[in-house]
Parts: structure tokens; sequence; C-alpha cells
């Protein structure tokens, strides 16, 4: 038992050095936690999205990372209906705008008479019926923080829209967002008859082998377009790869910081110890204990840190998703395997932080150590 206490009291002699060394690696593991649950998220979300809308497969422009700047002719969505196996096409127009409150939105546009319409879960008013109306449909975030309620009339670029419904549309940016009747939007933004994605429906959804045909035979007959099955979405959008790389990396710059922190702590512990390790050697103490009891200061140095990280990190994250300027962007999502990451992560920070600086101690000389001043 002796010797498990050694740790605790060897760190609280530099109490001041210690705690800091913690405050260290916390930001560097809720770093890590907000990052990647930000990131995992996102891609969660965006896959929500088209699973809850009944897409089966999304059809956008090759070569565009983001699709705010997609630009396809809607007629497209005709021939694409036509191949064999597809029930139902439906245009999409996405953009952001900014309100005159200042607000930054994004607002999709879909035709009356979409199959997306049928995802929307209302919880106050209607559904647009006709384009003379200039009717839309609010995401609840996005009504709450305006102040807008079914009825409300308001104006974008001059012209005046009404809310005619109010509606919950799941995670992240769905509820920051006003829907238009596609035309209205298209007249908004001047945009003619183009569109930013299309959304279809397939026969065969549980058949692997069918939407693999599916896909290769829209591929073979739109070459200038990319279809990607609803569900794997996520996984080959080109700004969510960008997020998740550059989350990745500052998440590893943090975590290498913290790593740093360990040795440098660590390192001076050994070096004002110096002769107390002399002693205990001399006294007759293994190698393999000294080792030990230095590993140990490590790993109890990275859990203290882990643990107020982690839990930094979770309730940072959710405080941020609650500012009105990002509410409905981000969708954090920490779930068990991302706290398993960060619980092994966290262990072999302090693990491998500690080797160099108990492989010194251990290699010390017993008489140089005690004559050390």
């Amino acid at each position: 038992m002796y010797f498990l206490e050694l740790p605790f009291k060897n760190l609280s002699r530099r109490p001041f050095r210690a705690f800091f060394t913690i405050v260290g690696i916390s930001a560097a593991v809720g770093s890590f936690i907000g990052f990647i649950g930000l990131a995992r998220g996102m891609q969660g979300a965006c896959r929500e999205i088209l699973v809850e809308r009944g897409t089966h497969i999304f059809a956008y422009p090759k070569g565009i990372v983001d699709l705010l700047g997609s630009s396809l002719d809607a007629r497209l969505a005709h021939e694409i209906a036509s191949v064999e196996g597809v029930t139902q096409v439906s245009e999409e127009l996405i953009s952001l705008m900014e309100l005159d409150t200042g607000q930054i939105i994004f607002v999709t546009g879909w035709p009356l008479q979409s199959y997306l319409w049928k995802g929307v879960r209302l919880e106050k008013g209607r559904l647009p019926h006709h384009l003379d109306e200039c009717a839309v449909v609010l995401g609840k975030n996005i009504a709450t923080a305006l102040g807008y309620d079914v009825g409300t009339e308001f104006a974008i670029r001059g012209k005046n829209f009404t809310v005619v419904g109010i509606c919950k549309l799941g995670p992240m940016a769905r509820n920051n967002t006003i829907i238009f009747p596609i035309k209205l939007l298209q007249e908004l933004t001047n945009r003619g008859n183009k569109v930013s994605a299309f959304n279809i429906q397939i026969e065969s959804l549980h058949d692997p082998s069918a939407i693999r045909r599916i896909i290769g035979e829209l591929s073979k007959r739109f070459p200038e377009l990319c279809f990607v099955e609803g569900r794997s979405v996520s996984d080959n959008n080109k700004m969510l790869q960008i997020f998740r790389a550059m989350a990745w990396a500052t998440s590893v710059v943090a975590l290498f910081i913290g790593l740093a922190m360990i040795i440098n702590t660590l390192l001076m512990s050994v070096l004002e110890r110096t002769k107390e390790i002399g002693i205990l050697k001399a006294i007759g103490w293994h190698p393999l204990r000294i080792l030990s009891m230095i590993l140990l200061e490590g790993v109890l140095l990275a859990a203290c840190g882990g643990i107020v990280g982690t839990l930094l990190g979770i309730v940072g994250i959710h405080w941020l998703a609650q500012f009105p300027q990002v509410r409905g962007f981000i969708y954090p999502l920490v779930d068990g395997g991302l706290i398993m990451e960060v619980v092994l992560a966290t262990f072999a920070l302090g693990l491998i932080g500690s080797i160099y600086p108990a492989l010194r101690a251990v290699s010390l000389n017993a008489a140089e150590a005690i004559r050390y001043k």
C-alpha cells in the first residue's frame, strides 16, 4: 500500500506544477473531445437527414465540394426518373442567406409535389399549398430565435413571405432552415431553373446488389453527376472529410502538447529527487520498482487530466451548440466509443510521457546519485 501512495506524495510535493500539468492535459483532452465530437456529430447528422427524409440515393455534381455552389439543370430530374428501378426524383435547391435581422440561415427549396415534404414533422400550421401565397415553413430553432410564429410575415430581399408552418427536422442545420417551394427560392436567388442536387428513391432499397446496379446505371447515364447511397453520403462528403482531417490534426497537436508537459513535469521531478532515488537503489530497490513508480506518476497525471478534460469537452461543446449564432449549425456527438478512445489515448499519453523520465531515473548510479547536490 505504501508503494501505491508514493506517486501521490511525490506529485504533491510540487502542487502548482502538478496542477498546471493537469490543466494542460485537460485542455488537450477537452480539445480532442470537442473537435472529434463535432466532426462525428456533423457526419451523423448529415446521414440522419437523408435517412429521415427517405432519400435512398443522393446526386450532386462531380468535383463540387460545397453544395451551396452547385448548379444543375432541373430538367435532369425527368431523365433520372426514367432509369429502371428509380421510383421518385426530387430536385433540391440549397443556399445560405442573411435575414434583415443579421441571422445567417440555411434555405432549401423543394417542388410542391415532392416526396420530401412527407418527412416534415409539423409542430404548428400546415405545408405550402401553392406558389401564389408565398408561403414557407420554418425549422423550430430559427422560428424561436427570430420570434416568428405561424402567420408571421417577413421580407427577404424586398419580397414578402408568410410563415405557414413550424416544424422539427432532426439535428444540425435542418432546424435552422427555412423551407421554400423551389420556384419561390429560385426567383429569390436568381437561379432560374437551376438546382443544387437530386434526391432519389428506388424500389429495391434492401437489396444491396440492386442498389449497386442502379447507382452504376445512373453513373453511366450521367457521368457529370456523383451518385451516393443516402446512408453513406456523409462518408463521401468532401467538406466533412476536410473538417474531420482538421479536427484530428488539431487534436493530435493538442495531445502532443499534453505529452510534452508530462515529460517536462516528470523529468524535473526526477532531477529534483536524484539523491532520493540513489538512496532507494542503495537500500535494494529493484530498477523495475523505481520504473513503476515514475510510470504510475505519469499515468496518475494523465488520468486526472483526462477525467477533467472529458467533462470539460462534453460540457463545452454542448454549451457552444446553444449559442444563437451557431445553434442548429453544429451537432455535438459524444458516445461511448469516443469516451473509450479518450480513455485509451489518455492512458497512452501518461505512459509514453513517463517512459523517458523513468528510464533516466533507473539509469542513475546509486553512489553518484547520493552525492548529487
